[in-house]
């Protein structure tokens, strides 16, 4: 057998540990196949709630939350990624328990993000990377197609895209993340 890594994905309600900096969350059950007891350290900057993390900081409140700016985007946008957010599919859904309030590595992902006129599935602006999630219909030519020009312009703008099929995300969610903690890191350094 080869090396085994840990698991980087909590299931669905497996939340921080309140407490801030050198609190610990002891966890049972990860995503892969054998359940696992692990110790995690807890972020410095442990939001009070669960959608806290989803909220702009004040200005004065620095850290992390401080790199990842809001740009002024017209309101049919806003109300476009609004509606979308309510509406996500199940492989977003499971991705974004993963993702959210910096849980992988740190970092911080908005969902259904605008950017430049499009609306992506997720985003870390800190690290200018973009995550699709893209289900059968991608296959076809005609959408295909569009995702490539659309790829290309946001990569224009500095942006690194990353596709992933919904069946990646529902059968190797370990692997998924280790891609993007990976292209993140690439990114940031």
């Amino acid at each position: 057998m080869g090396a085994a890594y840990p698991p980087l994905c909590p299931l669905q309600g497996h939340l921080p540990l309140q407490g801030g900096e050198g609190a610990f969350l002891r966890g049972v059950g990860f995503c892969s196949d054998s359940p696992l007891v692990v110790e995690m350290k807890a972020f410095p900057h442990t939001p009070l709630s669960p959608l806290e993390g989803e909220m702009s900081a004040p200005a004065d409140r620095g850290g992390e939350h401080s790199l990842m700016p809001r740009h002024t985007q017209p309101g049919y946008m806003r109300a476009n990624a609004k509606h979308l957010r309510k509406q996500m599919t199940p492989e977003e859904k499971r991705l974004w328990q993963v993702i959210r309030v910096h849980r992988l590595g740190g970092i911080g992902f908005r969902r259904q993000m605008p950017i430049e006129g499009f609306i992506v599935d997720f985003a870390a602006p800190s690290r200018k990377v973009i995550i699709e999630l893209d289900g059968s219909q991608h296959g076809e030519t005609s959408i295909s197609d569009a995702d490539v020009r659309r790829d290309a312009k946001l990569q224009a703008l500095g942006w690194t895209v990353l596709r992933f099929w919904n069946a990646e995300v529902h059968h190797d969610l370990d692997g998924v993340c280790r891609r993007i903690l990976a292209v993140c890191r690439e990114e940031h350094s």
